[in-house]
């Protein structure tokens, strides 16, 4: 399955056609268009999944390189994190995660489960073996 954004339906200036419309003519198949969720959902729906998932050391380093260093955006002046994560070099693969996650749940049905809780200080121990 191919799990897309949301907005995979919007039309590209140049050409006039979506997306989706671009990989339908292309074969590519199934297709599956991802819920329209905020990005704290869209995190916890990452958090719910991520204990289910295996990953290969040497094939997904990078990857969880990035996954280890996504983080909120921290404000100096006030001393406080803000409300949404920082943009830099991890966010584009920690949103990609974070599609493979909502493509992959029946959000609507997570919504009501309560989260698991996730070993982080198990991924931080292992953080070195990742750079």
């Amino acid at each position: 399955v191919h799990n897309l954004p949301h907005d995979v339906d919007v039309r590209e200036l140049g050409t006039g056609k979506s997306r989706l419309e671009v990989l339908m003519q292309l074969g590519i198949k199934p297709i599956k268009v991802g819920a329209r969720l905020g990005v704290e959902d869209g995190i916890n729906a990452t958090r719910m999944i991520f204990n289910r998932c295996w990953f290969d050391k040497a094939k997904t380093k990078q990857g969880l390189n990035a996954l280890l260093n996504y983080r909120k955006e921290y404000d100096e002046k006030r001393k406080e994190f803000k409300s949404h994560p920082l943009h830099d070099w991890s966010s584009h693969a920690a949103d990609a995660f974070r599609y493979f996650a909502i493509g992959n749940h029946n959000y609507h049905r997570l919504k009501f489960l309560e989260a698991r809780t996730v070993n982080y200080a198990r991924l931080n121990r292992q953080k070195d073996n990742f750079e």
